[in-house]
């Protein structure tokens, strides 16, 4: 099912009992989220005791806006 980021963030905090995979690799919570907040939308697949989550729209940085020191 496809998440938007705060949805999916919700989504993972909620369900603590279970193994998390991102893309193929076990994560845990806090990585899950930290992953969450690169992309816009997610898609988060739930198994017996596992969830796979994978990014589908990535957060695009405008780097001419930065600021360098």
């Amino acid at each position: 099912m496809e998440f938007s980021t705060p949805d999916a963030i919700r989504h993972i905090r909620s369900n603590r009992n279970q193994k998390i995979m991102i893309d193929g690799h076990a994560k845990c919570q806090l990585e899950a989220m930290t992953f969450a907040i690169n992309y816009h939308r997610l898609n988060i697949i739930e198994g017996n005791n596992s969830m796979a989550i994978s990014g589908t729209v990535p957060v695009i940085r405008n780097e001419k806006f930065l600021i360098n020191p």
